[in-house]
């Protein structure tokens, strides 16, 4: 509410002629909120509430159907504001509202500063919807590489919710039940992060725990592929789903749904594996953010870790 009242204060200043530096401020911090006035709430709150049911019906489009499943809360709030002003997206709009949400998801824009983020961009992302503007400074400055796949850790951070989701809106496949999961978790059946390549078989085969622990080795499944899994190497389990009447054929689908190179999964090759679905996953989120997909070759770098590159192998 704050947010759109500041959007339409500036908007009337600037048909007012106000000069720049006079110009009401966009900003949604506790001292912005107290100071909205019974007028203003009473003028957009019918608005706002039609803002999140928009915001819905997107999130719905990209595969977010739970609560849960929202990579920010407070980016929720800034979609919703940004739906009030410019009503549902269509076509360009549409797909330069993805990139957003994109941008700011899977690089974690919102973890800090998350209020001020969302002021920039109720000031940045309604013009540059509209036609004009510069790219809003959460598209532009969005950086993603291969260090973020291999280092983040948290299954229920915003990175994992991002790509988790990303895979669904691919059309990843429920291993044991072969349903997709868009389904799955539309009708509420629990989906658990499950390792590819189980802990307990990574564990045996002295694989560091920073690499059978990271994103890349983890995918969304139903709780009952996770019960036939278990901690049997990935040969084994894919065996007895196939003794069980799911095809090698059908089993080899739905190990691509999930940008997984089904050969090395069948040959347990750890390494393999972590190469080429790393090269996978980061062109799957590379194309949401609307971002050039780097050269596999290439080495990137992350100020907190040392250099990684896409041919990174266990030593």
């Amino acid at each position: 509410m704050t947010l759109v009242a500041a959007h339409y204060r500036r908007q009337k200043a600037l048909q007012a002629a106000m000069p720049p530096q006079k110009l009401p401020a966009v900003a949604c911090g506790r001292e912005e909120v107290l100071a909205l006035s019974v007028d203003e709430y009473k003028t957009h709150a019918e608005r706002v509430a039609a803002g999140y049911e928009e915001a819905a019906r997107f999130l719905h489009g990209q595969r977010i159907v739970m609560a849960e499943d929202v990579p920010y809360q407070i980016q929720l709030v800034a979609l919703a504001a940004i739906l009030t002003v410019i009503g549902y997206p269509h076509e360009q709009r549409r797909s330069r509202l993805e990139q957003w949400f994109w941008c700011g998801a899977c690089t974690a824009s919102y973890t800090s500063w998350h209020e001020a983020r969302a002021a920039r961009d109720m000031l940045e992302v309604p013009i540059w919807l509209s036609g004009g503007g510069a790219i809003p400074t959460t598209v532009s400055d969005a950086i993603f590489n291969v260090n973020r796949l291999l280092g983040v850790q948290r299954r229920h951070g915003a990175v994992y919710k991002s790509v988790s989701t990303l895979l669904r809106k691919h059309g990843a496949i429920d291993l044991a039940t072969g349903e997709a999961l868009s389904d799955v978790r539309h009708y509420d059946d629990p989906i658990e992060s499950h390792h590819i390549f189980p802990v307990a078989y990574c564990k045996q085969q002295a694989i560091p725990l920073s690499q059978y622990h990271c994103l890349v080795n983890r995918t969304p499944l139903s709780r009952l592929s996770n019960q036939k899994i278990g901690g049997r190497a990935p040969s084994q389990y894919l065996r007895t789903l196939e003794l069980q009447g799911i095809s090698r054929q059908r089993l080899d689908a739905i190990l691509r749904s999930h940008l997984i190179e089904p050969e090395t999964l069948w040959n347990d090759d750890f390494d393999s594996f972590l190469t080429t679905r790393t090269q996978s996953l980061l062109k799957l989120v590379m194309q949401a953010m609307g971002k050039p997909h780097p050269p596999s070759a290439v080495s990137l770098e992350s100020p907190a870790s040392p250099p990684l590159t896409l041919a990174w192998v266990r030593s």
